[in-house]
């Protein structure tokens, strides 16, 4: 191996940088990172009045664009909020009024209840006066037989009186 070779191999120590130099780098590093900083958070470390008069500075027809835009972006949100109220109170509206319709139709329910249970009562007295008519009607048909036996007996006894009144009579 030649001689440049080998002390290139070799372990070479690290060369000791001056304050100065390690100073100059330090201020390098900051100022980068506070550039970086600055180009993904701008408005990073300002305050109020440095930011107020920064973003009024601001000539960007690009921002302005997109100023105008956030503007009617928030009053169509406005609008949008203005109708979803609206709404809202409507569906309150609808909601109480569901209510009361469903207390009214309890109500009819339980009327329709009382109904069904007038009308059980009713058809039950109707079959027992039903029955009572159907014994009434089997009553009058054997006081109508009895009448008939009867009206037929008279008939009978008049008949046989009339005939011995007048054996009598011819005796």
């Amino acid at each position: 191996m030649c001689s440049f070779h080998a002390k290139s191999c070799e372990n070479p120590k690290p060369k000791k940088k001056s304050k100065s130099k390690m100073q100059r780098d330090s201020d390098r590093m900051r100022t980068f990172i506070e550039k970086k900083q600055m180009s993904q958070f701008p408005f990073q470390g300002l305050e109020d009045k440095e930011l107020s008069v920064f973003t009024c500075s601001i000539q960007d027809e690009s921002a302005k664009q997109n100023l105008k835009k956030l503007k009617v972006s928030h009053s169509n949100s406005l609008k949008e909020i203005a109708v979803l109220k609206s709404e809202n109170s409507k569906l309150d509206t609808v909601r109480k009024e569901n209510v009361i319709l469903k207390n009214s139709l309890d109500k009819v329910n339980l009327e329709r209840l009382e109904h069904g249970r007038i009308i059980q009562t009713i058809e039950h007295e109707l079959a027992e006066h039903r029955s009572r008519t159907e014994h009434l009607e089997r009553v009058v048909v054997q006081l109508e037989e009895e009448n008939l036996n009867l009206t037929n007996s008279r008939q009978r006894l008049t008949m046989e009186f009339k005939n011995t009144d007048l054996q009598y009579n011819r005796i």
